[in-house]
């Protein structure tokens, strides 16, 4: 019975003994720190690659993006007005995208076709013993007057067959239509003119345009290659930072360490110099 009980106390402070060495940071097994250090087994850090950024994708056809508004269209109207102080049936012509300043001045050298001797200013004219084939083999008075509208110029002509027996679009149908066609030929002249000076100003505008676009993709690579460097940069100081880590945790280990190994030393000194009590 005796020997039972002493085997029992002598397995319980076997285990104690154990437990206490185990527990001992001295006798402890040291943790595997991220710091590559001259370990063999831990692998090397692998060299991070940041991640290229996507330029702006180039557009789609741009052709036509917007609805394009209605294409003018030259028209010869008539209607009772008043021009060069003179009130009659007026027929009248609208020139789409002309300036009324030069279609004023095209007029003015255009009225020389027809002869006779033109007087006026400020939009308005009277050109006296004109010759219009198609309407008379007299002497006839042309009155006119340039209009500038929205976008683009309106021509009005009175033509007086003498007495104020001006041409009737109603009623003197050949007449009007050798009157028309005087005035469309002039009409798309100017048209033409005026839409081709129009072109070249947007023609202009665009190659701006495209210069600033191209600026801004210049602009653009060179933000892409900075934020590029940027990444790698910050994955170059996390990797650092993560590296600090690891050595921090590992000092503080041999720290703990060391303070055990200061600590059984002043314990030994205790026990050595009490050997003698």
């Amino acid at each position: 019975m005796k020997k039972s009980i002493l085997g029992k106390l002598a397995n319980a402070l076997l285990f104690v003994i154990l437990f206490a060495l185990y527990a001992n940071p001295l006798f402890a097994q040291p943790q595997q720190s991220g710091n590559t250090g001259n370990n063999p087994k831990t692998p090397a850090t692998k060299p991070t690659t940041a991640t290229p950024v996507a330029a702006t994708p180039a557009p789609a056809d741009t052709t036509l993006l917007l609805p394009m508004p209605e294409l003018p269209k030259i028209e010869v109207t008539d209607a009772f007005e008043t021009v060069y102080a003179r009130q009659g049936p007026t027929i009248k012509v609208n020139i789409p995208a002309a300036d009324p300043i030069l279609v004023e001045k095209s007029w003015v050298k255009y009225l020389k076709n027809f002869g006779g001797k033109t007087k006026g200013t400020k939009g308005e004219y009277l050109s006296e013993n004109a010759y219009l084939r198609g309407v008379s083999e007299d002497p006839i008075k042309i009155y006119s007057k340039i209009e500038g509208y929205s976008n683009g110029t309106m021509v009005k002509v009175l033509v007086d067959m003498g007495g104020n027996n001006f041409v009737n679009p109603k009623t003197d149908t050949l007449k009007f239509t050798a009157i028309r066609k005087v005035l469309m030929s002039f009409a798309i002249s100017e048209a033409v003119k005026g839409i081709g000076a129009k072109m070249k100003v947007e023609e202009q505008q665009l190659l701006a345009l495209d210069k600033e676009r191209n600026a801004q993709k210049s602009t653009e690579k060179e933000i892409l290659d900075e934020i590029v460097q940027l990444r790698a940069a910050l994955e170059r100081a996390e990797a650092k930072i993560n590296d600090n880590k690891e050595e921090q945790k590992k000092l503080n280990l041999d720290i703990k360490k060391q303070i055990n190994t200061i600590e059984y030393l002043k314990n030994s000194l205790k026990s050595v110099s009490n050997s003698n009590e």
